[in-house]
């Protein structure tokens, strides 16, 4: 999920007119980034496969590909609108994710990650209004 929301917020740069939005994807970025970066660390020392089992799937909180394709079409409040509403999907699916982690996760770095996870969402989204 993070890699995907990565590359949707890249193109806030180019594709947004508002100096918030852009400040506040790459605020999300560099967050996003950090948290991939512990998550690749916990499936490379799992000695997990890396190839993204999901990739093609429709999923809550993912674009498809041709949604991804129209986003980047998108400029200013028309490309917002939409990112907005992709970062809260993304945001309240990830949540979930790290609520079940939580929950029945056995090894104590990715319990630990859901905790931060799962903090750092409920600020992001609070950021939403």
């Amino acid at each position: 999920m993070d890699e995907q929301f990565l590359h949707i917020l890249g193109f806030a740069p180019t594709n947004s007119t508002n100096p918030a939005v852009r400040r506040w994807a790459a605020e999300l970025t560099v967050a996003h980034q950090a948290e991939l970066k512990r998550l690749i660390a916990l499936r490379d020392r799992a000695r997990l496969p890396t190839a993204n089992a999901h990739a093609g799937h429709n999923m809550p909180g993912m674009m498809t590909d041709e949604e991804v394709a129209a986003l980047q079409k998108l400029r200013g409040p028309a490309f917002d609108k939409v990112l907005r509403t992709e970062v809260k999907d993304h945001l309240a699916q990830s949540a979930l994710v790290t609520r079940s982690v939580k929950a029945a996760g056995q090894e104590a770095g990715v319990k630990q990650l859901a905790v931060a996870i799962e903090k750092d969402r409920a600020a992001q989204t609070a950021r939403l209004g």
